[in-house]
């Protein structure tokens, strides 16, 4: 049973909708109790066995780990196979019959107690077994076996003696002896006097030294970047010579603290998302590289990023109003990962997550609008269009000009055709030309097509004339034809700060 599987003594268990079978639980012994004993059956008759109760206790460690860990089976199996053989094999020698197996026992135990002093057992484990021992020593106070009863007793005492001596070398080894009569030996006066003459000199020599006016002046080694409040730093204006950890530094400065202040005055401009998305990509590109592996480095990388893009995002929308009314598309959930050294990079990134939840809530429509939803009446394309006398009438031109250049393809068309009827006319008028020659040889007169056949020739004019396809520039739904002239002139403000929303996004 512990190395054959039988069928249908496994377990079942229902794992995805399925049974499987459990090969961690205990496989059912019904192979002995139920087939073993049917064939002892067939080939015997059934007899009147002495039977035993026995509880066992069972334990089962299985905390962090896949297969279960049960108490020993073989010393269980031991102690019945002693209790079977005892109860079967004992006589009545009075009224009451004795139990040989507790008998047995507590005499085993006591053996292997006394047999403890001899070797270098811990003392936890030799209180172990005189604590089994006590217990079945108490369970056979009530019976007459006073020889097996003494015999016990006398292991317990010399092993509770052979306890106390170990526990009183360990407390006398670990207790602190204190011999004061040692301390009317010391001379506190001359212990604590000490001779520094040599400081003495050091002290003398200061106070008769004289002040030197000629201070050093401080000479960096490198150039920090000189940041202007009123300006947006461009990373590859910065200093070549210095670090790039300091440019770094100085630019996250000037963003957590001068940034609202330039946002501001170039609000309402239009290439205030130009120049925002500038600074997202360059920085990035510099920080990416000096950031890698450090994770609170990383962190601020990001919150200065998007500390940058909500800037964008608030100039986009005041150009633009109604790009205030789409989602956006930068989940909350970014900012949950992010490791943060200080509490004023915590007090940042609340702001940034107040301002998310902010625009999420005054949003109405879904960002798909602005990202994908090319040509659907509520997209962003199609109603900044609707409101935009600029793309409109760009698209009337380029309706305008489709149409003349249409009537120019039909024209040119008809000509095709007209040439083409000529053509073919002139063929069907005349027949083919063939040459004949005579084959004196053979005496055999050759007749052959004619290489310059004129018939042939017309063929060969009208089958060669080509015109070009003209397609329609714009789509022929029109939603999607608006929303096409949309991206032939994306707004400056918007186009950039799509670019950045869908970079800083990835």
């Amino acid at each position: 049973m512990s190395h054959q599987i039988a069928y249908g003594t496994t377990p079942k268990v229902k794992k995805a909708g399925r049974m499987h079978d459990e090969d961690r639980d205990t496989i059912h012994p019904k192979m002995v109790t139920e087939l073993l004993s049917a064939l002892l059956m067939s080939v015997g008759e059934p007899i009147e066995a002495r039977h035993i109760w026995k509880n066992t206790r069972e334990e089962v460690l299985w905390e962090d780990s896949r297969l279960p860990w049960h108490r020993s089976p073989l010393w269980l199996l031991i102690r019945i196979s002693l209790q079977l053989h005892f109860s079967r094999s004992k006589v009545k020698t009075c009224d009451q019959e004795d139990d040989y197996y507790k008998n047995f026992m507590v005499f085993f135990l006591t053996n292997l107690l006394l047999q403890s002093h001899e070797y270098p057992l811990s003392s936890e484990t030799m209180s172990v077994i005189s604590a089994k021992l006590s217990r079945r020593y108490l369970k056979l106070t009530t019976q007459n076996n006073t020889d097996g009863l003494r015999f016990a007793t006398d292991a317990i005492r010399k092993t509770d003696d052979a306890l106390s001596r170990k526990w009183c070398d360990i407390q006398k080894r670990s207790s602190r002896s204190h011999k004061f009569d040692q301390l009317k030996d010391l001379d506190p006066k001359q212990d604590t006097y000490m001779s520094l003459g040599m400081f003495d000199e050091y002290t003398e020599h200061i106070a008769k030294g004289k002040h030197n006016v000629n201070l050093l002046a401080f000479q960096p080694t490198c150039a920090l970047p000189d940041l202007d409040d009123s300006s947006l730093p461009i990373l590859t204006n910065f200093p070549r010579e210095t670090p790039t950890t300091f440019n770094m530094l100085a630019f996250e400065t000037w963003v957590s603290s001068r940034l609202d202040e330039w946002l501001a005055v170039h609000r309402h401009q239009p290439q205030t998302c130009r120049m925002l998305r500038r600074s997202i990509e360059e920085y990035h590109k510099a920080a990416i590289s000096i950031y890698s592996g450090n994770p609170e480095a990383m962190s601020i990388m990001y919150l200065t990023i998007l500390e940058l893009w909500i800037a964008s995002d608030q100039s986009a929308t005041e150009v633009c109003r109604i790009l205030e009314e789409y989602d956006l598309v930068i989940p909350h959930s970014l900012l949950w990962n992010l490791n943060l050294p200080s509490k004023s990079h915590m007090e940042r990134l609340s702001l940034i997550e107040t301002y998310l939840k902010d625009r999420s809530i005054r949003a109405s429509l879904p960002a798909s609008g602005i990202f994908t939803s090319f040509g659907a009446p509520n997209s962003f394309a199609v109603r900044y269009f609707d409101q935009s006398e600029e793309h409109q009438n760009l698209m009337a031109r380029i309706e305008i000009q489709a149409e003349d250049l249409r009537r120019e393809k039909c024209g040119e068309l008809g000509a095709k055709k007209n040439e083409y009827r000529i053509l073919m006319a002139k063929s069907d008028s005349i027949e083919c030309q063939f040459d004949e020659h005579f084959d004196a040889y053979h005496g055999i007169l050759h007749r052959s097509h004619s290489s310059g056949c004129q018939k042939c020739q017309y063929n060969t004019q009208a089958d060669s004339l080509k015109i070009s396809v003209y397609e329609w520039p714009l789509p022929v739904k029109k939603t999607e034809a608006k929303s096409t002239v949309f991206e032939l002139r994306v707004p400056e403000s918007f186009g950039h700060w799509r670019d950045s929303t869908i970079y800083v996004s990835m």
